[in-house]
């Protein structure tokens, strides 16, 4: 039975249609497309930034195929009857590990592009995937997308992510980050630049300087009691027309806790009915006796001035780009140096560095122009353009040695991204030389300079140093290392206050008073020997010559001229003890100067100086100086009267 014409035809309209609408379906889901980076530029579709959102180490699947362009070819519509003749050879794209390093370039070229008129303080997203977490929320903070910006001492958590990102797209911000100055006085932003796999923790102190100012209402003066009730004591008086710091008050209303105005800066309480409040007394937070105390200076390192840093060296399919790392430089013109403290190590920075950390591994910082000084447990470098600095990490990303000094290794720093730095530099030879220009020529490195990995190497920098017979001040002084005199150290051993020595063919040398090179990480424990043969004293006039009085929080005195030490009382004892462990060895003299604190008739003195068995060696009663000359080698502590939140302050120096 034949069908009419006219429906036949009806059907047949309606399956070319169904078979259209088959084919233009299939063209929704187009196979994978390799990627290959295009950056949008101006006029060219639209004012939006450029941003790179495809994998770097994703590698293209079989069946993709690309013009030169990027743009997906449409198959080739095939005959059935034809269908299965083999399809002709295609060229397959490179590996995509051979397109790493142009996208790479790419996410900076990208950065340059949107991170534009940075202004101070302020932190940018140049490419990438960033997580970030404020130290305060807000409900409007943003960052997160390329082009974001926020203010970069605002941030508490920042994590750049690119291997561990559903694309793997590589991740840049960049940051005008301001910094503290060596000499204390202003700050000055440097341009950070962090890029690939990083994470940047705050431990910067915070800060806020707008405490409210209260004045006097009582005609005859107003108490100042150490404690907030009617029977305190009464540690000071201020006068009717006085203007005092107010930080808190109690939960009753009855007291407020205000800053001494003297050149103590004690803290001590008021009566609250007495004293003038702009905005009233509920402002200020309600405090205790033994609730933190204000915070009334610059802490030497405010939020994001000190953090911890992580990050991830790449693997090999990723070769010829730098590994995740922060770069840094500070402002042009400086004549100071900006500080910052990384991973628990203090850095004191005039130039240019690129930053690396591990865990249980390394932090690195090489430096790239300029000069660092960079301090880590008691001990100091300073490093110049070419070397590398390594102090040695812990589990946790803190600092677990002292930091050494070698030369870098130009090839991991060729393809650091220099280019976004505010001010030009060559990149340097590892010997610290600038780098030849090309003329055709293999140039020679100078490698004369570079100690051995394995050779541990010190070095008296600023002064003699005594090398003793055993690892301790107990041993007896056996001979010097002149100032700038080095040696090769062969063992080491720590003593009874942890400290680490250095055994030399001489003797022996504390480690945080020399220099120390790369190999001194690896030197192997050794026994010490006995200290039982200590010879007879000295002479005064032999002891004052080779004196040491040394503290375990402030190190070396007689090396440093002077040490400052300071702290408050939580009340629980009678005497505040600073400096930590003090050891001076036979006819050293130390000299204490004292400030705050206040004399408790219990104590009976200002400053003390004791054995660590408690026996006290000499004591200032009413004065606030004190000097002594210790005898023999003495482990001793230094205490100061003070009682609950008094402020102590003092000065040790050693000699006459």
């Amino acid at each position: 039975m034949r069908l009419p014409t006219r429906l036949f035809a009806s059907v047949l309209l309606v399956s070319m249609l169904l078979v259209s609408a088959i084919g233009i379906l299939a063209q929704d889901n187009p196979p994978p497309t390799p990627f290959i980076p295009v950056a949008t530029q101006p006029g060219s579709g639209g004012d939006a930034a450029p941003t790179l959102d495809a994998p770097i180490f994703a590698t293209p699947t079989a069946d993709s195929s690309t013009s030169e362009t990027g743009d997906t070819i449409p198959a080739e519509e095939t005959p059935a009857e034809v269908e299965a003749t083999p399809a002709p050879s295609v060229d397959q794209p490179p590996a995509q590990a051979n397109q790493c390093p142009i996208q790479v370039q790419e996410a900076f070229t990208a950065t340059e592009l949107i991170c534009t008129d940075l202004l101070p303080g302020i932190a940018c997203i140049g490419n990438g995937v960033v997580q970030a977490q404020q130290r305060t929320a807000t409900e409007t903070f943003a960052f997160a997308q390329p082009g974001d910006r926020t203010e970069f001492t605002s941030l508490n958590d920042l994590t750049l992510q690119t291997l561990s990102s559903p694309n793997q797209v590589w991740a840049v911000v960049e940051a005008q980050a301001p910094f503290s100055t060596r000499a204390g006085n202003g700050s000055a932003n440097a341009t950070l630049l962090a890029f690939g796999d990083v994470s940047l923790t705050n431990t910067g102190d915070n800060f806020d300087p707008n405490f409210l100012t209260a004045s006097v209402l009582a005609q005859q003066g107003l108490n100042v009691r150490r404690t907030p009730d009617e029977r305190g004591v009464v540690v000071y008086q201020l006068k009717p027309t006085d203007e005092v710091i107010v930080t808190g008050r109690t939960i009753d209303d009855q007291w407020v806790r205000i800053v001494i105005p003297n050149a103590f800066a004690a803290t001590g309480w008021v009566y609250a009915p007495y004293m003038d409040v702009p905005g009233g007394i509920v402002v200020l937070p309600i405090v205790t006796v033994d609730s933190e105390l204000p915070q009334l200076e610059a802490p030497e390192f405010g939020p994001m001035q000190a953090f911890t840093l992580r990050s991830t060296q790449y693997p090999p399919e990723c070769e010829a780009t730098p590994d995740s790392g922060i770069l840094i430089q500070s402002p042009d013109g400086l004549a100071d140096a900006i500080l910052m403290r990384v991973n628990g190590v203090r850095i004191e920075l005039n130039g240019s560095i690129f930053v690396q950390a591990q865990p249980s591994a390394n932090l690195q910082i090489d430096v790239l122009e300029g000069e660092a000084v960079v301090s880590a447990i008691g001990s100091s470098v300073t490093a110049n353009t070419g070397n590398a600095v390594t102090v040695l990490l812990t589990e946790d990303m803190q600092a677990n040695g002292t930091p050494n000094v070698a030369a870098y290794d130009q090839a991991a720093i060729t393809p650091l991204p220099t280019r976004l730095l505010p001010r030009p530099f060559g990149i340097a030879s590892a010997s610290g030389a600038s780098a030849p220009e090309s003329t055709g020529d293999t140039a020679t490195t100078d490698t004369a300079t570079q100690p051995e990995a394995t050779t541990c190497v010190i070095t008296a920098s600023d002064a003699p140093k005594n090398i003793r017979s055993g690892p301790g001040v107990d041993y007896p002084t056996v001979g010097t290392l002149e100032t700038g005199q080095t040696a090769i150290a062969t063992g080491q051993a720590t003593d009874s206050f942890n400290f680490a020595w250095y055994q030399i063919e001489q003797g022996w040398v504390r480690f945080d008073t020399v220099d120390s090179s790369m190999g001194c990480i690896d030197l192997p424990e050794v026994t010490a020997p006995s200290a039982d043969a200590v010879p007879t004293a000295v002479t005064t006039e032999e002891a004052t010559a080779i004196g040491s009085l040394i503290s375990s929080v402030v190190g070396d005195v007689c090396a440093a001229g002077e040490a400052n030490v300071g702290g408050s009382s939580n009340g629980e004892d009678l005497a505040l003890k600073l400096g930590g462990d003090w050891q001076a060895t036979a006819g050293t003299q130390i000299n204490v100067s004292v400030s705050g604190g206040l004399l408790r008739g219990e104590f009976g003195d200002y400053i003390r100086i004791s054995t660590t068995d408690g026996a006290i060696l000499a004591q200032s009663g009413d004065s606030q100086t004190l000097s002594y000359a210790f005898e023999s080698d003495t482990a001793f502590a230094l205490e100061f009267s003070a009682a609950n939140g008094d402020i102590v302050q003092a000065v040790v120096t050693c000699g006459p």
